[in-house]
């Protein structure tokens, strides 16, 4: 077994409970998309085409073909999302088991060997305003993942603007490409193991822990001086 295993699983563990029973983190019970009702599949679909029309109109299946193919992704994922006090799925993304997604694309094999043992983190979308969960997700995906999976890490492709935000979280770039299918936008090929990303996932947590106290703290403080 991983020295970071060893050392973190339990305490990842107590986090994994922590965060599915804090309401503030607001996320629903993480499960593949064969084992989610037919109606929370299509709400999740449906959400990220809401979203996918005001950013990415690129990503919207234009066939039936594609649109099956997205589904079949979606009934092989595991799936992770936030909704809000009114149960309205404000973000989520994706933990897609192999076959993947970006598998179809134009890079070399040699970056597609010892995929079996990855997740790829895919359709990574939030709502307006909903400041943090990106990270929040990502957070999620990687403390449920170390605890309840036996893969060896994540892999993605992501953006020029969000390879900073992988970073962050321990993805390197491996290579890069254009995809001509989306509008010839550069993307990047990322990939991590859980033992170099564990240590990042923790202190992102403490963060988000951290930044989400202050907020309380100032908004008491705040409504203490308008009550006077």
């Amino acid at each position: 077994m991983k020295l970071y295993k060893i050392i973190f699983k339990p305490f990842f563990f107590l986090l994994d409970k922590y965060i599915k029973s804090n309401r503030s983190w607001n996320f629903q019970r993480i499960k593949l998309g064969s084992e989610l009702p037919a109606s929370e599949l299509d709400a999740l679909h449906a959400y990220r085409l809401s979203c996918y029309e005001k950013d990415s109109p690129y990503l919207i299946p234009s066939t039936q073909e594609e649109l099956d193919s997205e589904k079949a992704f979606d009934l092989n994922s595991f799936h992770i999302y936030a909704k809000d006090s009114d149960g309205n799925i404000i973000g989520s993304l994706r933990l897609l088991k192999r076959p993947f997604e970006m598998e179809k694309l134009n890079f070399s094999d040699e970056h597609k060997k010892g995929l079996d043992e990855y997740l790829e983190i895919s359709r990574l979308v939030c709502s307006v305003r909903q400041k943090g969960l990106g990270r929040r997700l990502l957070i999620r995906a990687g403390i449920w993942s170390i605890v309840r999976t036996q893969y060896k890490g994540f892999t993605a492709i992501c953006k020029c603007q969000r390879l900073p935000m992988f970073k962050r979280f321990g993805l390197i770039p491996k290579t890069s490409f254009k995809i001509q299918e989306r509008e010839d936008q550069t993307y990047h090929l990322i990939r991590a193991d859980f033992s170099e990303i564990t240590l990042v996932t923790f202190k992102a947590f403490v963060t988000v822990q951290f930044e989400t106290l202050t907020k309380m703290i100032q908004d008491a403080f705040s409504f203490n001086r308008s009550a006077l």
